[in-house]
Protein backbone atom coordinates (compact mmCIF):
# COMPACT_ATOMS: atom_id res chain seq x y z
CA UNK A 1 0.00 0.00 0.00
CA UNK A 2 1.11 3.69 -0.37
CA UNK A 3 1.65 3.94 3.51
CA UNK A 4 4.26 1.07 3.03
CA UNK A 5 5.91 3.22 0.68
CA UNK A 6 5.85 6.22 2.81
CA UNK A 7 7.30 4.36 5.97
CA UNK A 8 9.67 3.23 3.36
CA UNK A 9 10.99 6.73 2.39
CA UNK A 10 10.63 7.77 5.86
CA UNK A 11 12.91 4.83 7.84
CA UNK A 12 15.27 5.83 4.63
CA UNK A 13 15.88 9.36 5.39
CA UNK A 14 15.95 8.63 9.13
CA UNK A 15 19.09 7.00 8.81
CA UNK A 16 20.59 9.61 6.02
CA UNK A 17 20.24 11.88 8.79
CA UNK A 18 22.27 10.01 10.73
CA UNK A 19 24.96 9.23 9.29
Amino acid sequence: ASSDKILESYNYNKEEINQ
